[in-house]
């Protein structure tokens, strides 16, 4: 495995680019684990997921608020 250019995670928001394969989506389940509830994950390739918020958008704000705990980082 290469060793990453990026060794932080920065504190505001993001947007993470890049080309396809080259490990974005490796290198934030190793920074954020989808297991760890400080993390939400919502994963808008997932076709019902990304057809839930699209048809209502208000409704990732409230599940946001409605998440115990509160995660620190939502990752889309």
């Amino acid at each position: 495995m290469y060793k990453r250019l990026l060794t932080f995670p920065p504190r505001d928001s993001y947007f993470l680019f890049g080309a396809r394969s080259t490990g974005k989506t490796f290198w934030l389940r190793k920074l954020y684990p989808e297991n760890d509830p400080a993390y939400w994950w919502v994963d808008f390739l997932n076709t019902d997921v990304a057809l839930e918020y699209t048809h209502r958008p208000q409704k990732l704000f409230d599940d946001f608020l409605n998440k115990t705990p509160k995660p620190r980082r939502i990752i889309i």
